[in-house]
C-alpha cells in the first residue's frame, strides 16, 4: 500500500467561522487577489480624479476629490450604481468603462474566494496544512518518522507511546493536531465522525507499507499472488474505501 504521513486536526465548531477565516486570511489564497483589487481601485481612483477634477462630480482639490473618485469606482465595481457621482468627461467615462469591464470581474473573484474560504472555515479548523503547525502543539508516536517531520515544521512536539494516546490528547484539547501515518488516521477520522476531526493538508511524506516475511519464506509468493488477485477483482479497493474512507 502506498500512502504516507498526514495531519489530523480537531474541528472547532464553537468558534465563529468568520473569525476563523479572518485569522487564517494572511496565509490564505485570498490575500494576493485582495491586494490586486485594492491596487486596481487605487490606480483607477487616481485616474478618474485627474480626468474629472474640477467637474461637477469631482472636486478640484486632491482632498476630498480622491475620495469622491474612489466612491465612484467602488459603486461601479460593486454594481450598486448610486449615481451621485458620475463621470462627465469622455476621459473619465473611458476610465469607468475599464472598471466596468475588468473591475467587476475582479471584484466577483474576490467575493467567490471569500465565500469559499468562509465555507471551508465553517467546516474545517484553523490548521489547514503543514505551514500552520509552527509553534502549535502536535502529538505523534515517539521515535517515528512523523516525529522528525513535526520538528522540521517548527511545531511543539508531544510524543506518546501509542497513537491512541495522541487521539485522546486531541479530543481533550491538549494538542492542536496529530501527525502520523495516514491509514490509521483515516480509520480514526471515519469512526470519530467528520464533524469532530478531519484530515487536512497534503501528504507530508510518502511511504510504502507491506507485509514482512523471513528470508526464504514460502508464504511470500502466495501472499503476493493473493494481493494481486484482490487488486484485480476490486476487493482491495472496496476494503480500502471501507476502512480508510477514500479510494486507494
Amino acid at each position: 500500500m502506498n500512502s504516507g504521513v498526514r495531519i489530523l486536526a480537531a474541528l472547532d465548531s464553537n468558534e465563529p467561522a468568520m473569525l476563523r477565516l479572518l485569522r487564517g486570511l494572511p496565509g490564505s489564497n485570498v490575500t494576493k487577489p485582495l491586494g490586486y483589487l485594492l491596487g486596481f481601485m487605487l490606480i483607477c481612483s487616481h485616474a478618474l480624479f485627474f480626468a474629472e477634477r474640477g467637474s461637477p462630480s469631482i472636486s478640484r482639490g486632491y482632498f476630498p476629490g480622491i475620495f469622491e473618485a474612489a466612491w465612484c469606482i467602488l459603486a461601479t465595481m460593486t454594481t450598486v450604481g448610486y449615481g451621485d457621482i458620475t463621470p462627465q468627461r469622455w476621459v473619465g467615462r473611458f476610465v469607468a468603462f475599464l472598471v466596468m469591464v475588468t473591475g467587476i470581474a475582479l471584484f466577483g473573484i474576490i467575493i467567490a474566494e471569500l465565500s469559499a474560504g468562509l465555507t471551508l472555515a465553517h467546516l474545517g479548523s484553523d490548521i489547514n496544512g503543514p505551514d500552520d503547525l509552527r509553534d502549535r502543539r502536535v502529538a505523534t508516536v515517539a521515535g517515528s518518522t512523523s516525529a522528525d517531520l513535526v520538528r522540521g515544521y517548527g511545531a511543539r512536539l508531544v510524543e506518546v507511546g501509542e497513537i491512541e494516546n495522541a487521539y485522546s490528547l486531541l479530543e481533550a484539547g491538549n494538542v492542536d493536531a496529530v501527525v502520523f501515518d495516514a491509514p490509521p488516521l483515516f480509520q480514526y477520522a471515519k469512526e470519530r465522525g467528520e464533524d469532530q476531526v478531519a484530515l487536512v493538508g497534503p501528504l507530508l511524506h510518502s511511504e510504502s507499507y507491506g507485509v514482512a516475511f523471513p528470508n526464504g519464506s514460502p508464504l511470500r509468493e502466495e501472499v503476493n499472488r493473493a494481493i494481486l488477485e484482490l487488486q484485480e477483482d476490486g476487493t482491495y479497493r472496496g476494503l480500502y474505501e471501507k476502512w480508510f474512507g477514500e479510494t486507494p
